[in-house]
């Protein structure tokens, strides 16, 4: 069956919950793809159980799902249906999406070209990961369904073409935590801190502004702004959201913010996973950060 890829969201974490614009690409290093076990396989099996949970969920919302084919769902998983995939879970890079992303594809009622209709798409998509996180914003079964990047603007999502990168251009770089992270948890610890009301305000006239800026000077290659405004965001969570960061993480974000060579911020949800790193030299970073006995990869 086809396989989806894993995502990683760029600009957005937190903000686009609350509609500010968002950057998301597929990430091929990683992938899932349904398939049938026929072995007997104990940890195939398990899988097949979560499945299980949650076409149950599906089943219980069923006038919420009816554009998905549940009759055929549920014969799937008689069968041994699971999602076999080499995305790391809780890790901020979208496995819950590419799974979705597959459900959907596999079991829409909807018809073909999907993709005419971006707003609707993501909707659905949106609706089916709710199960997993309680909130979602949609983007990350959006890229993996679409295996294309994805921009949203004005709560609007549109594929865009990143062009090959420059010599100057800013590298993307993924640091392991080495350790789990919850999406549905952390996103809840985020509201809790929401309710602070000058955080409140300070995400949404500070923080909400600088996301939007980053992908627009992204976009536009203006590398001298970039700089300024990821600092700016990576400044902002490091101030006011290191409870999000891996305790074992956070002096290699104040480094970075301090030498200003790399900048480190949240992938996804944080409290774990993968931080996010992006520099101007790849190879003069890579040595930094080998001191520390840490090694970053390279995307």
């Amino acid at each position: 069956m086809k396989s989806f890829n894993s995502k990683i969201l760029l600009f957005g974490e937190y903000a686009v919950l609350y509609r500010s614009d968002a950057l998301s690409m597929p990430l091929p290093m990683f992938s899932g793809e349904l398939d049938f076990d026929s072995t007997g396989n104990s940890e195939k099996q398990e899988l097949n159980k979560k499945l299980a949970d949650y076409f149950n969920f599906l089943k219980k919302n069923h006038k919420r799902f009816d554009y998905i084919n549940l009759t055929e769902f549920e014969y799937d998983l008689k069968k041994g249906i699971y999602f076999n995939s080499s995305i790391p879970q809780n890790y901020g890079l979208g496995s819950s999406g590419a799974l979705v992303a597959a459900i959907f594809e596999r079991y829409q009622l909807v018809g073909k070209n999907l993709n005419k209709n971006l707003v609707n798409l993501r909707a659905m998509l949106q609706n089916l990961e709710s199960w997993f996180h309680g909130k979602s914003s949609g983007i990350d079964p959006l890229v993996s369904f679409l295996n294309k990047t994805v921009v949203i603007r004005n709560n609007i999502p549109e594929i865009v073409e990143i062009g090959k990168a420059d010599e100057d251009d800013f590298k993307f770089f993924l640091i392991d935590s080495k350790q789990e992270s919850s999406t549905g948890f952390q996103i809840r610890s985020f509201q809790q801190i929401l309710k602070n009301k000058m955080f409140y305000y300070l995400f949404l006239e500070k923080y909400i502004p600088y996301i939007n800026s980053s992908i627009t000077f992204f976009l536009e290659k203006n590398h001298i702004n970039f700089d300024s405004i990821i600092f700016d965001i990576v400044e902002f969570q490091y101030r006011y959201l290191r409870i999000l960061f891996p305790s074992s993480t956070r002096n290699l974000v104040k480094e970075g913010l301090e030498q200003r060579s790399y900048y480190l911020k949240l992938c996804g949800s944080g409290g774990g996973g993968f931080l996010l790193g992006f520099t101007q030299d790849i190879e003069n970073t890579r040595k930094l950060l080998a001191e520390k006995n840490v090694n970053l990869i390279e995307i």
